[in-house]
């Protein structure tokens, strides 16, 4: 970045605001992301749940059916009573069923739910008053009550119905999870370029610091280490400059001359020492010599020894002249090597601020450097881990307070999503959060997806808790998973699309080839029966 009207800290200043900015968008995106995510997330249970109900209905309807067949083909009264019984309490299933849903129903399905509710309570009414008449009449006129009250077109409708709420739970559920999908990729989308915007932050604050700063040191330091060599005729760069480099640059530039008028000053004391010997060296030479002749005419010039007398004063005054002279010579000398001292200290002076400059730049660029790793590493902190954590607190708090013997199985998702971490995060994570939820009041934890042996032993091993986990075909056997500690084994889903893998099956065959061999089974009516038979 170019930005030659602004100081350097000003430049650092904007881009680490830049910088937070981003940061801060960063966590806001992922925040709104969370609440929209877990409202959806929300919905897609709802609707499972609706589906859930209309399976469950249309298996106790089967149910009620069979009972009336039952009740039908009793040969007397008292074997009728048997399967009148047993139909008020399917009846009652039915009722505690659709008293649940109802409860659950949302305003986008309960236009659906309605008309149904109304035919299923109908039905209902029937089977209370079809149960009470086998016992007191007989199957025979149960039988007939039944072809006058309870037609087969009712249970016709109520499939109808029931296909018509599977579909719609369908159809939201796959709309749900269409809106899920395109929210994680334009929440993706939005990290992306907000976290190439830091990157780009980071490069122009890193370019910045080099060219505006470190650069521009690293020659003024050159240049000051030629002028302290006593290159005065050297050129200090960056004096235009109106920053902190431009206010360095012309503090070399006063040391440069500082330098100059030392030379200068160097220069005219070693000229005045050269003066004051040569002109010592004639006075002493003038002296040798007057004194030879002095004593060489001593005798002769004896008769005008008051006139060499008066000369003598003469030449002592001359000498203790000079010899002032010399004194306020080597006077001068010793003030200017004062000055030369006074500025060589100055120089050394601003030699270490110089050097402070450097260190104190140089700490700076390492702040930046680490401020930009740091921004650079700030992982979308998680806050569903606390949402779910309340959740699970505000379940048990619920269960305890109604004297519910509650057993929760938090379930932790992250092997669902294989992208999001390496092996060794992802378990950490987990760990981390299976942690939290039993803190929060779970029972136990439910790594859905972790099938492989020995990730699910380490898990086990690490969490020392209740851990539960779905069968399937490439799960270990349960004794394997009892000897590496698994607390509880789940089916899930597995015996219902069993079933219905084999009712899909004997419908192809029947619409097929229109033959019914396929429906014979070991499994016989009254094996139905003793399922639902009290235990």
């Amino acid at each position: 970045m170019n930005l030659p009207k602004l100081s350097i800290a000003a430049r650092l200043y904007t881009i680490f605001a830049l910088m937070a900015a981003t940061t801060v968008a960063l966590s806001m995106v992922a925040v709104s992301n969370a609440h929209r995510h877990a409202a959806l997330t929300e919905e897609f249970e709802s609707a499972n749940a609706g589906s859930w109900n209309v399976e469950r209905i249309n298996g106790l309807i089967y149910a009620s059916t069979m009972e009336t067949r039952g009740i039908y083909m009793s040969p007397d009264r008292a074997e009728a009573a048997k399967y009148a019984d047993l139909l008020v309490k399917v009846t009652d299933q039915i009722g505690s069923v659709i008293g649940d849903w109802q409860r659950s129903v949302r305003n986008n399905d309960a236009l659906a739910f309605s008309n149904f509710a109304v035919r299923i309570t109908g039905y209902q009414d029937a089977l209370y008053k079809l149960a009470p008449l086998a016992k007191q009449s007989g199957p025979q006129a149960a039988r007939e009550w039944a072809e006058k009250n309870l037609p087969t077109q009712v249970r016709a409708e109520l499939s109808k119905d029931l296909e018509k709420l599977s579909q719609h739970y369908s159809d939201r559920a796959s709309q749900i999870y269409t809106r899920i999908d395109e929210g994680i990729d334009r929440t993706a989308m939005l990290l992306s370029v907000l976290a190439c915007f830091a990157v780009i932050l980071a490069i122009a604050g890193t370019l910045t610091i080099a060219r505006s700063v470190i650069k521009p040191i690293t020659e003024i330091t050159n240049v000051t280490q030629a002028v302290a060599a006593g290159d005065g005729s050297i050129t200090i760069p960056f004096s235009n400059r109106s920053d902190e480099i431009g206010a360095l640059a012309k503090s070399i530039g006063v040391f440069q001359i500082a330098m100059r008028s030392n030379e200068e000053l160097n220069r005219t004391v070693r000229s005045d020492a050269d003066f004051r010997s040569r002109r010592q060296e004639k006075m002493s030479s003038e002296i040798s010599q007057f004194s030879a002749e002095v004593e060489a005419t001593l005798a002769e010039l004896g008769r005008i020894s008051d006139e060499m007398l008066a000369a003598s004063t003469q030449l002592a005054a001359a000498a203790d002249n000079a010899s002032s002279k010399t004194a306020r010579a080597e006077e001068a000398s010793s003030e200017a090597s004062s000055n030369v001292r006074d500025i060589a200290s100055a120089a050394d002076e601003l030699s270490a601020s110089v050097n402070e400059i450097d260190r104190q730049v140089a700490q700076s660029n390492a702040i930046a450097t680490k401020a930009v790793n740091e921004v650079e590493s700030t992982n979308l902190a998680v806050k569903e881990l606390d949402e779910a954590a309340a959740r699970i607190a505000a379940a048990r708090d619920a269960a305890t307070a109604s004297g519910v013997p509650l057993v929760i199985n938090a379930r932790v998702d992250l092997w669902l999503h294989s992208g999001a971490h390496d092996a060794a995060a992802r378990m950490d994570e987990a760990l981390r959060r299976a942690r939290a939820y039993l803190a929060a009041g779970a029972d136990c934890i439910y790594p859905i997806g972790l099938s492989d042996q020995a990730p699910l032993a380490a898990f086990v091993r690490a969490l020392d808790a209740p851990v539960n986990v779905a069968a399937g075909p490439t799960m270990p056997n349960l004794q394997e998973l009892a000897r590496i500690g698994v607390a509880r084994v789940t089916t899930a889903t597995r015996l219902a699309t069993l079933a219905f893998a084999a009712v899909d099956h004997a419908v192809g065959v029947m619409r097929g080839s229109g033959r019914f061999d396929v429906l014979d089974s070991p499994f016989t009516y009254a094996d139905a029966q003793n399922l639902f038979a009290p235990r």
